[in-house]
């Protein structure tokens, strides 16, 4: 790939907008792109109810706006930012770090809602300016109008990521850059890549311009999300900010390798993103993979209490388990405010009993170090149901 536009400015030389990287076929970053896509496949089109690809979908989308902020300084824990996320009440001292994280979810549940698939989708100034105003509207700033192009000189990065940069200063060249920027991410030879690779380069060119006195990363990065949305990466959209901030270090370097390769070669840049790509497609695999045995395991559980394989207090028992994914000791049981009601009016013998069935039905594992009981998720691959013992296959 050796798309690249070069655009001169008032005061910053020519800035350029590059697509070069290597994709030939034995190319790094080829296999990388072939391996996303045949991981992609693998979660496209497993099957999982709605409600639950929801669930998945908010517990991943407040993973990525603590890692986003998190990448721009803001100090709240992953536990802080749920409870903003959820709404529930809170008593945190630094206000503006509480503001970002409930503009960021506006912005992402924008992009959650958008149900079109389109891969050309177009991205416009106006587009850029309403993300940009919703992650910065309330933050005080001297250098920063939400929604609006700056007019003054930044320096980005440090000496640690590879140096500092100075992005073009003045209004003019970065309303002029902005323009070319549009018309260079909705041309037709760009439009024509993958979109994963144009989520990627989307995201570079714009951390590159920096149009914005605040907020650069944090809207690249939703622009990114919102290219991979449309095109239907499902999911994966919410992860990205997650692997940067995991990989911090490596991610601002490679900014740096790219302002510094005189090719205009983002290579270094697409290479490291893939990797994240995939990354995130591994991690959400597991989380579907774990709401689908869930599912199974407690139609399982089921199965076997109609057939009178289990009684009702074992199904009971083993459900809450199943529900809580508790690891609890003999002790602990008698001691928990759920499952104790199960056996309180009953002898400890009577629980003992229960405990050495479900392990030798294999229902429990137990942890011989710490004496703790939990389910076992893995009992569908050690046990096959007969035909004839499932009830004419009505579970």
């Amino acid at each position: 790939m050796n798309i690249v536009k070069k655009v001169p400015t008032f005061k910053s030389g020519n800035f350029v907008f590059s697509a070069k990287f290597n994709d030939e076929k034995d190319s790094e970053i080829a296999k990388k792109f072939v391996d996303v896509l045949v991981a992609f496949e693998s979660i496209k089109y497993i099957p999982i109810l709605p409600n639950m690809a929801s669930q998945i979908e908010e517990e991943l989308i407040k993973k990525s706006i603590f890692s986003t902020a998190a990448i721009e300084g803001n100090s709240l824990t992953q536990e802080d930012v749920d409870k903003i996320v959820e709404d529930k009440k809170t008593n945190f001292s630094k206000e503006r770090f509480v503001k970002e994280i409930q503009n960021l979810k506006t912005a992402y549940n924008i992009i959650k809602d958008i149900n079109v698939l389109d891969t050309k989708t177009e991205i416009t100034q106006d587009l850029i300016k309403n993300y940009h105003k919703i992650i910065t509207d309330r933050l005080e700033s001297e250098t920063n109008i939400p929604g609006q192009y700056r007019n003054t000189k930044v320096i980005v990065g440090n000496q640690a990521h590879g140096g500092t940069n100075v992005p073009p200063r003045i209004f003019e060249d970065i309303k002029n850059l902005m323009e070319e920027f549009v018309s260079w991410i909705n041309s037709q030879e760009i439009l024509e890549m993958h979109p994963v690779f144009r989520a990627c380069i989307a995201h570079l060119s714009l951390a590159l311009i920096h149009p914005f006195g605040d907020g650069n990363g944090r809207t690249s990065r939703i622009i990114e999300a919102h290219i991979l949305k449309t095109a239907g990466y499902r999911f994966v959209y919410t992860m990205l900010s997650n692997y940067y901030y995991k990989n911090i270090d490596e991610y601002f370097i490679t900014f740096s390798k790219v302002l510094k390769n005189k090719d205009n070669d983002i290579s270094a840049f697409i290479l490291f993103y893939l990797k994240g790509i995939l990354e995130s497609i591994k991690t959400i695999r597991k989380k579907i993979y774990v709401i689908i045995t869930e599912l199974s395991l407690q139609t399982y559980l089921l199965y076997l209490k109609k057939t009178n394989k289990i009684s009702q207090r074992q199904y009971v028992f083993l459900s809450i388990m199943l529900d809580t994914n508790k690891e609890v000791t003999e002790k602990e049981i008698l001691e928990d405010i759920n499952l104790k009601l199960i056996y309180e009016k009953l002898s400890l013998r009577t629980l003992q009993r229960d405990l050495k069935f479900l392990l030798e039905e294999n229902l429990l594992v137990l942890n011989k170090e710490t004496q703790k009981y939990k389910i076992n998720f893995f009992v569908l691959n050690e046990r096959w149901i007969k035909p004839e013992d499932n009830n004419n296959g009505n579970i």
